[in-house]
């Protein structure tokens, strides 16, 4: 394709000049006086990516350029720019770099890719990494630092592109030309006259990064995700509008580095501390299959029926690639391979369902390993992942923990961590969802001061913040504090990245336990949907020259809307200025709905001194703005029904009290802090119907018709219930069972089920059963669409005499089936605790009762099917029966 002597990185990089200039629209293209290529058309029209360009053409290439990179060595190498107004951020700006890390610095704030950040006061802006491959950028809002920063989502030892978009209030970050994470900010940023650099920190010697940087692009206007997706493997004629620097760093030699971009102001670039720093430039990895995630099973449900493994992958690459071998292992056992059958484009994902079924009911613990094995893949990093499954004990409610002991500090753990927690996919069953938080000492000792901290999730790359906390004053151990976080219900369904933040300064911090609490509901199901009213951790309370008031928001109330209200946590920080702002001083606040007064919110704690988090150091006793050391924040929920209009317009505004600090308004001395607020303010919609189409077909019983009269056993049909919880109709769903792990029969069902509806199928195919043998039965179900796979399969185990459902069983169920409605449950350890749970078809609890030593218990008046649950004393589920009453 190119002539002996011709690299394949130059020619990549040829092909991207060439792409970026056909996008000009010339007939025959001059590629800096190296070649000339007559275009066919025909040819091009047939190509889809620009690595399959040179197949068209019976050209030769003759290269004469360098395809290099510079190699910073994570010390002290960095590239010096002079300062030029075109780096101050206005309405909108773009930085992009191609980055390859040797190692990830222990923080996120370390790893300098571009920055022109300073302090004294702080201000300017860093585009960094770290933290086991997080992105980040912070920039000075007002003189205080705000940043936006992802979860670790990059690997090391690959070419990797990214990108940070600001754009009126918003900032985005990009990999590879995904979202990644975003953030909202209010206020100009605090421009400084420093050197811009890449490779180290422009204020902040030492943060620097240890790899390569390649083609730095730096634009006084926000792109969009569709622009940098079309353009970032394509090299730039250096004339685009608004293109302020770009450095191709092909130079291959000396210490400057030359800014292509035309018509800018902007100078070049020296390189300082290099000893080797020119090395061979990105090149686009051909193919690249990596494990997103699991999707099924989830954290609770895997340990109450058996479940199916669905594995997502992507293609990270720039081919086209199909049939990717798969396969799970589950706690080092043998491995089930399968392939994806399916072709996917560069950026595509697909999720994999595996066709076996995995039972995770016997036991307490698991882990699942995944894999790809795609041929001639050119990446190995993100072949692999495993995922940890842990039964929580002690409660009869289902529960996950998100972080366990988690350590946060200001030196190699870093101030926040990231999780992705796999909740359930339907939460309509559960009234409410609690989460419990607790902060314990680290070895070596706590950090001594009250920090604020955070749980947030993350909805479409963007961060909602669920929970906010306080560290102890001084004392070791603290909690568990219950935050009710029900109003985020639509967050936390599926796979959900979770991130936790503690803002400690010191190197001691703090071990954070965050667990999520699920109770059942025996009540009809609410809907809900969120919307984001303010999301700010920095409102500057007090400043003449900066305004705090908040930006009223509008809201379309959706038709469905029954009820509705406002979620606010705010609290106020800041001391020794005028009244003590904003932590000690007693404000009060209006929330504002459609113009008018809604009501008053004093946001004043007075009962610090009650705090069961004591004793503390310092002034924990003391009455504070919203807060006390040592405790969750409790948000003030306002309720609104009465002001809205379902389909209609609802505005909702916060205004603070109106407040000068005349102490200090630089809030440059040492002795004094800037007034502030914390404010993160939510409207949450409420509806007995589903906000959005909902897809999906339950499993709700499955029952073997069986006599056991005279102690005779008569085995008849296994019936399997089927009941739609969505809200369209399912048509023809298939349906399987197992009996012993062989599958004995697979049967599409020649019905609709309409939305609500529910229909008891008959296997046609009946299986032998052994008399005196124990059989696990496993009905599985599947449809189109379906939204839910958690709960697409259910089981029964039962031995030849008694209808009993665990071989574990704790209680006696009997008779099973009954003729008269009425079943005994007898428990079978004296001075043992029990509480028993019973489900009706559709899943929902329709009762709860308790029950003590070996008494009788008596369900009657229940004709139907139901589910019963059985809990020992210590709260740890222990057999699960079904219950078949007779009419």
């Amino acid at each position: 394709m190119y002539r002996e002597g011709t690299n394949a990185g130059q020619a990549t990089k040829y092909l991207k000049r060439f792409i970026s200039l056909f996008r000009s629209g010339f007939d025959n293209i001059v590629m800096q006086n190296i070649f000339t290529i007559p275009i066919n058309y025909n040819c091009m029209m047939k190509k889809r990516y620009a690595i399959y360009l040179v197949l068209c053409y019976a050209s030769i290439i003759k290269a004469s350029a360098q395809n290099t990179s510079l190699r910073f060595d994570g010390i002290d190498d960095k590239v010096s720019i002079p300062h030029d107004d075109a780096f101050n951020i206005g309405s909108g700006f773009t930085i992009e770099a191609w980055i390859n890390a040797n190692n990830w610095k222990s923080n996120v704030w370390a790893g300098s890719i571009v920055t022109k950040d300073g302090s004294g006061p702080d201000s300017g802006f860093a585009f960094r990494c770290g933290n086991n491959g997080s992105l980040s950028f912070v920039m000075s809002n007002q003189g205080s630092w705000f940043e936006v920063a992802s979860a670790p989502v990059m690997d090391a030892k690959v070419w990797i592109h990214v990108a940070v978009v600001v754009s009126s209030g918003n900032i985005s970050l990009l990999v590879n030309g995904n979202s990644v994470a975003s953030g909202s900010f209010t206020g100009a940023n605090l421009t400084n006259q420093l050197d811009l650099t890449i490779g180290e920190s422009s204020g902040f010697p030492g943060r620097v990064f240890d790899g390569q940087i390649d083609e730095v692009r730096i634009w006084s206007v926000a792109r969009s995700l569709q622009e940098i997706r079309d353009h970032y493997t394509l090299e730039l004629v250096g004339d685009e509008e608004h293109l302020e620097a770009y450095y191709l760093m092909n130079e291959g030699a000396g210490t400057t580095l030359t800014n292509r971009a035309i018509n800018s102001s902007v100078g070049n670039g020296t390189l300082g501390g290099f000893n080797n720093p020119w090395q061979p430039g990105f090149e686009l990895p051909t193919n690249d299959v990596g494990v997103v995630s699991i999707a099924s099973p989830d954290q609770i449900n895997v340990f109450e029926r058996p479940s199916t493994i669905k594995m997502t992958i992507k293609n990270f690459g720039f081919n086209d690639v199909s049939n990717v071998p798969l396969s799970y292992r589950i706690n080092g056992m043998e491995a089930v391979d399968e392939v994806a059958n399916v072709t996917l484009a560069p950026g595509e994902s697909y999720t994999h369902t595996f066709s076996g079924l995995v039972n995770f009911t016997g036991s307490d613990e698991y882990v699942v390993h995944l894999t790809t094995g795609l041929d001639d893949d050119k990446n190995e990093l993100n072949d692999e992942l495993s995922v940890a499954y842990e039964k929580p004990a002690g409660s009869a409610n289902r529960r996950i923990i998100a972080f366990d002991r988690m350590q946060h500090n200001f030196g190699l753990a870093g101030q926040q961590q990231f999780t992705t927690t796999i909740f359930p996919n339907d939460l309509s069953g559960y009234s409410k969802i609690l989460l419990h938080i607790k902060v314990e000492c680290p070895d070596g000792g706590c950090d001594p001061w009250d920090q604020p901290g955070k749980i947030s999730a993350f909805s479409d790359n963007r961060e909602v913040e669920i929970a906010r906390f306080i560290t102890p004053f001084g004392i070791g151990i603290c909690g568990p504090w219950t935050v009710d976080v029900t109003d985020f219900k639509t967050l936390l369904q599926g796979e959900t990245e979770l991130r936790s933040y503690i803002q400690v300064w010191g190197a001691s911090g703090w071990l954070l336990t965050a667990e999520f609490e699920f109770v059942e509901s025996t009540d009809a199901p609410v809907f809900q949907k969120l919307s984001t009213l303010w999301s700010d951790d920095y409102v500057v309370y007090g400043d003449p020259s900066i305004s705090h008031d908040l930006p009223e928001q509008s809201v379309l109330i959706d038709p469905t809307t029954s009820n509705a209200h406002i979620r606010l946590t705010v609290t106020g920080h800041g001391q020794a200025n005028t009244d003590n702002a904003a932590e000690f001083s007693d404000k009060t606040h209006q929330l504002f709905v459609n113009n008018a007064v809604e009501t008053s919110h004093r946001l004043w704690k007075p009962d610090c001194i009650s705090n069961p988090c004591s004793p503390q150091n310092g002034t924990w006793t003391f009455a504070r703005a919203g807060w006390c050391p040592g405790q969750g924040v409790e948000p003030f929920i306002k309720d609104i029904s009465g002001s809205i209009t379902p389909g209609g317009t609802v505005l909702v505004d916060y205004e603070l009290e109106d407040y000068t600090n005349l102490l200090n308004t630089g809030y440059n001395g040492g002795s004094h802090t800037e007034p502030h607020y914390r404010i993160w303010g939510y409207l949450i919609e409420e509806s007995s119907e589903r906000f959005e189409d909902y897809s999906n077909l339950l499993a709700s019983n499955l029952y073997l018709d069986a006599d056991t009269t005279n102690n005779v056993v008569t085995i008849g049909a296994l019936t399997l219930t089927l009941q739609n919880n969505g809200t369209t109709p399912v048509t023809n769903p298939t349906v399987k069972y197992y009996v012993n792990n062989e599958m004995i029969s697979e049967e599409t069902i020649d019905a609709t089920i309409e939305a609500g509806g529910t229909i008891a199928y008959d296997f046609q195919t009946s299986a032998k059963y052994t008399g005196g043998k124990r059989h696990e039965i496993i009905a599985v179900l599947s449809s189109d669409a379906d939204q839910n796979a958690e709960d697409d399969a259910i089981s029964l185990v039962f031995g030849a005499n008694l209808f009993k459902m665990s071989e574990r069983a704790e209680v006696l169920v009997y008779p099973n089936p009954s003729p008269d409605g009425m079943v005994r449950i007898e428990g079978l350890k004296r001075n043992e605790s029990y509480k028993v749970k019973v489900y009706d078809t559709s899943g929902r609890l329709v009762g709860l009762w308790d029950l003590t030593g070996k008494e009788k218990f008596e369900i009657n008046n229940r004709s139907g099917l139901y589910e019963l649950m059985t809990i020992i004393g210590s709260g740890q589920v222990r057999s699960t029966y079904r219950l078949f009453n007779k009419d």
